[in-house]
């Protein structure tokens, strides 16, 4: 466990806060920059040494700092990290959400003001497999997930839209997936979650 972020497991930040909209749609837009924040909200902890949490300040990686006077894993440093890499996401320049060009550019940016852009590599996929997602997140290398969403209509298939989720764990022996998704939250309802569609775990 690493004390300084969480008990266990991935952060599980939500994107339903009262400004994270699309000003045109109304729609909720922050889920690229939500699930990237949970990801570097838990590279940042592995590197720590002090076994302190939150309200207990130590902060000795620079991947997240504190905005303000509070440790860099407060609780109110989720909005502002959020609202940084929605910025450099360009989130909401546009009706139709971030686009993974967007995403590779915007987190490229944040890491060179971290000073760790040679630190990272940052790989894109298209359509990866389930082995593939499975041996990255069993290595600790972080996956990102852009899921897209289609519709077979009487003219083909059409694409509905899209959602930024990280995956929080696989299973080493079946197909089944853990996401931390900034939209839905089944267990924070007493539900137990779900490892896929169908199968509860």
């Amino acid at each position: 466990d690493w004390t300084d972020y969480a008990p266990s497991g991935l952060p599980d930040f939500g994107q339903q806060q009262s400004s994270w909209l699309t000003p045109s749609t109304q729609k909720w837009s922050h889920d690229a920059p939500v699930a990237l924040a949970n990801i570097l909200w838990w590279l940042d902890s592995q590197p720590e040494v002090a076994a302190l949490a939150p309200p207990d300040v130590a902060d000795q990686y620079p991947l997240v700092q504190s905005y303000g006077s509070w440790d860099d894993h407060s609780p109110q440093n989720v909005a502002p990290l959020v609202s940084e890499l929605a910025g450099r996401l360009a989130v909401n320049e546009s009706s139709s959400g971030s686009s993974f060009d967007q995403v590779l550019a915007g987190l490229r940016s944040y890491l060179q003001a971290k000073n760790l852009r040679e630190e990272y590599s940052l790989v894109w996929r298209p359509a990866p497999s389930f082995d593939w997602v499975r041996e990255e997140t069993r290595a600790a290398r972080p996956v990102l997930l852009a899921l897209g969403f289609w519709e077979l209509q009487p003219t083909g298939w059409r694409r509905l839209g899209g959602h930024y989720v990280a995956v929080a764990g696989v299973s080493p022996n079946a197909e089944w997936i853990a996401l931390s998704d900034p939209f839905r939250n089944a267990a924070e309802s007493g539900w137990p979650g779900q490892v896929r569609p169908g199968v509860d775990h």
